[in-house]
């Protein structure tokens, strides 16, 4: 994978966790926050792990 299409690649992840995020926050808002759905914790998860293991490969083929 070239290093533009990891660059690209980390900005897709950072727009999903701040999309995660901002559908946390409306649930929050709705009086919901303590039912969030357990499939988006996962995908949060999943992202920053995704996320974890692109910038760690872009800082090793610095």
């Amino acid at each position: 994978m070239d290093r533009n299409t990891e660059l690209l690649e980390a900005i897709l992840v950072a727009q999903a966790l701040t999309l995660a995020h901002e559908i946390q926050a409306v649930k929050v808002a709705e009086g919901y926050g303590h039912d969030i759905d357990k499939y988006l914790f996962m995908a949060y998860d999943m992202m920053e792990a995704k996320r974890d293991s692109i910038l760690s490969r872009l800082l090793e083929n610095r």
